[in-house]
């Protein structure tokens, strides 16, 4: 039984030798893994930015909501009814007390309209 080495490496070298994507079904499998591991690398970099864009967003938006609550509380307290600082802002700002007022409406609400055959 004799075994022809020539025929076998004549064979493999011709398959390889044709061009650069000539390959065979392990050189298929290494691109596939090759391109399954840039994908999927490209894939989590724009997962983690986008991530980060979302913590950043809301890390901003907690910080603008205390800030609004914090001038939200300095205003309720400046606001706070009482009639001797009325009185105060009143003088200051040129205001005089109006006496006697006549309402337009003394005896009904205002925004009652009263409608014929309804």
């Amino acid at each position: 039984m004799e075994f022809n080495y020539e025929r076998i490496n004549s064979r493999k070298t011709a398959s390889h030798s044709n061009g650069f994507f000539d390959l065979d079904i392990i050189g298929y499998a290494n691109l596939f893994l090759i391109l399954a591991v840039i994908i999927s690398a490209i894939t989590y970099i724009v997962w983690a930015n986008a991530i980060a864009i979302q913590s950043y967003r809301l890390t901003s938006l907690h910080e603008e909501l205390s800030k609004v609550n914090e001038s939200h509380s300095s205003l309720a307290s400046q606001a706070s009814y009482d009639p001797s600082r009325l009185k105060d802002f009143a003088a200051l700002q040129g205001m005089i007390e109006a006496r006697n007022v006549g309402y337009i409406f003394d005896s009904r609400a205002v925004a009652l309209e009263e409608r014929n055959g309804i």
